[in-house]
């Protein structure tokens, strides 16, 4: 591995956690509800239609894709890549922009019973949008570009139990 010349960056005023970590940790369960409310609402929607079709495998990809990666860019954005908050952004931006047009059908074709499930589901994905492009994840990236920093200047690996 190749050595950097960089300034030293001192460690002793990083803390320990990063700030606002507990905000941070449930946007991705707001949007893992959201986006299960979303695909059965689409589920829902489509029901008459996935008979005669292929749209279940479809929706089913679809949904395990979104899955993989909510989860992949939030576990990337521990490790400060930048593509990270406009990747999660971008995907609750598309769930709240889905949810409006599945109320919609499901209204049209009288298949909206309460629509409680569909409104929480767009509440939460709001709520994930609105953490996603705040101040307070910002510093939680900040914090983490900054703690891999110092270890790669330094050259200090995590290791696992016994090593």
């Amino acid at each position: 591995m190749k050595k950097l010349n960089r300034p030293p960056v001192p460690a002793s005023d990083l803390p320990l956690a990063p700030p606002h970590g507990w905000i941070i940790a449930l946007t991705p369960v707001l949007m893992a509800i959201s986006l299960t409310f979303l695909f059965g609402s689409i589920w829902t929607a489509l029901q008459p239609q996935l008979a005669d079709h292929l749209l279940l495998p479809s929706l089913g990809i679809a949904a395990l894709l979104c899955f993989i990666l909510l989860v992949h860019s939030t576990f990337m954005l521990t490790r400060a890549r930048s593509w990270c908050i406009p990747t999660l952004t971008g995907l609750a931006s598309l769930t709240v922009v889905l949810y409006p047009v599945t109320i919609i059908y499901l209204f049209l074709h009288d298949a909206l019973n309460a629509g409680g499930i569909e409104i929480t589901g767009l509440s939460a994905a709001l709520l994930a949008l609105v953490i996603y492009r705040s101040r307070r994840m910002q510093a939680f990236y900040q914090y983490y570009q900054r703690a891999w920093e110092i270890l790669r200047q330094t050259g200090k690996t995590i290791s696992g139990p016994g090593h």
